[in-house]
């Protein structure tokens, strides 16, 4: 063989195994609903420490999640309600790993423990401007809401119908915002998943989730179907997932990370389902 053809075999050899070398140095990237977020940052976590790939998880919201899973930016993305038909056509594949609930939450110094859910769409809506009005103590209602883009905020309007949203409500990105401003001031109002809720009462924050129109939010009631305010949490890929996506994709699906949602607060399955194994292998 010619030496020039030898060297340029040799090159590309060298260039092929390099090449395939930086792809698995390269980290592991995920991105997307900050109420998924907790659950997968403990798992990248365990995952991490057991098989020593390196793993970037960062929030956003879901929509964040979708288009940069969309723009291949991440190998992963963290989705917090079903995909759209558009979204599925574009090629994006989910594995649910849970489902979840969205709560109305209030100040304990406000003792109200139920409104109705037309109650609800009307103050978030700026009819209703004092808690005088749905027999609270005086003062004027401070409406905490998500941002628009998540998903928690999309789902929430059209769970309670709502047709716009008051220009005085404050708007915050991620469910620790929205628990920390509503549990530090007494007149406020405000919406988040269940599990984040559960969780910061059971660590002293101030708040109480509201029954709404006789459904009370539980983890009980979310399961047997009695509580309808519940949505997916999915895991989504462009297309067939990397091995070392996939390889997470699996992680997610064991009893031990099971057992790890659960202790968020989530449900691995939904009322009448079989725990979900997604569109993945």
């Amino acid at each position: 063989m010619d030496l020039r053809w030898l060297r340029i075999i040799c090159c590309l050899s060298t260039f092929c195994v390099c090449t395939a070398a930086f792809s698995q140095s390269l980290p592991l990237r995920i991105s997307g609903s900050s109420t998924i977020l907790p659950v997968v940052k403990a798992a990248a976590r365990q995952f991490s420490e057991e098989y020593s790939m390196n793993i970037h998880v960062y929030g956003g919201g879901s929509s964040i999640g979708v288009q940069q899973t969309l723009n291949r930016h991440v190998d992963i993305g963290m989705v917090s309600r079903s995909l759209t038909d558009k979204e599925r056509q574009a090629g994006l594949q989910t594995l649910t790993i849970g489902h979840d609930a969205i709560v109305v939450i209030i100040n304990k110094f406000q003792e109200i423990n139920e409104l109705s859910k037309e109650q609800i769409k009307r103050i978030f809506e700026g009819d209703i401007q004092n808690w005088q009005e749905v027999g609270g103590k005086a003062g004027t209602i401070q409406r905490i809401a998500k941002r628009t883009g998540r998903s928690t905020r999309k789902l929430f309007d059209s769970f309670m119908g709502l047709q716009k949203l008051s220009s005085d409500t404050y708007q915050v990105g991620s469910n620790t915002e929205g628990l920390v401003l509503v549990g530090t001031d007494p007149y406020a109002i405000g919406y988040v998943s269940i599990g984040s809720a559960i969780i910061a009462m059971d660590r002293g924050l101030n708040i109480r989730m509201l029954t709404i129109d006789n459904h009370v939010p539980s983890v009980n009631n979310l399961q047997n179907g009695a509580y309808p305010y519940s949505r997916k949490l999915n895991l989504i890929t462009l297309g067939e997932p990397s091995k070392k996506a996939q390889s997470f994709l699996n992680y997610m699906q064991t009893p031990e990370r099971r057992k790890l949602v659960l202790e968020h607060a989530f449900l691995t399955s939904a009322p009448e389902e079989s725990p979900a194994k997604g569109s993945f292998p």
